[in-house]
């Protein structure tokens, strides 16, 4: 299962933004952050259910949106994410769906849906990270006033 690098969007060009959040609270920012990735995903998530081959129906079920963990260091450099992964046991099932077996032919849908929802994913958190912004800027004071 290695073999397969996962499928990222790597947004980069937000220095307005980077320095917007430098302003709050390092929980806050946490917060804000997560909260609009994982929102971010949902156009992901409804790609990934409608072109995953169905067959019970348990792994279109099994998928969900979760944050990513990531190292302190990649964190302080401003690296985070959310992901759509399947919960339980599904793990394994689903890359089988993806990439193929010695028994069954590959029936994509993860990277298909990658593709699709790539525009809506970074539109998505654009719109979210600036409510966020927007919202913490007129109900929290800025760290580092009094």
């Amino acid at each position: 299962m290695a073999n397969t690098p996962p499928i990222q969007y790597q947004i980069t060009g937000f220095k307005e933004l980077d320095l917007a959040l430098e302003k709050f609270p390092k929980k806050l920012r946490t917060k804000m952050a997560k909260e609009s990735l994982k929102k971010a995903a949902e156009p992901l998530l409804g790609a990934m259910k409608a072109t995953v081959p169905v067959d019970s129906g348990q792994l279109k079920g099994k998928l969900t949106i979760k944050n990513m963990r990531v190292s302190k260091e990649k964190w302080k450099a401003g690296i985070t994410g959310a992901a759509v992964t399947v919960k339980g046991k599904k793990l394994r099932y689903a890359y089988q769906v993806e990439t193929g077996t010695s028994r069954s032919a590959p029936r994509p849908f993860a990277r298909v849906a990658a593709r699709m929802a790539r525009g809506a994913v970074i539109g998505r958190f654009k719109r979210e990270i600036a409510i966020a912004v927007n919202s913490a800027a007129s109900s929290v004071r800025p760290a580092g006033t009094k």
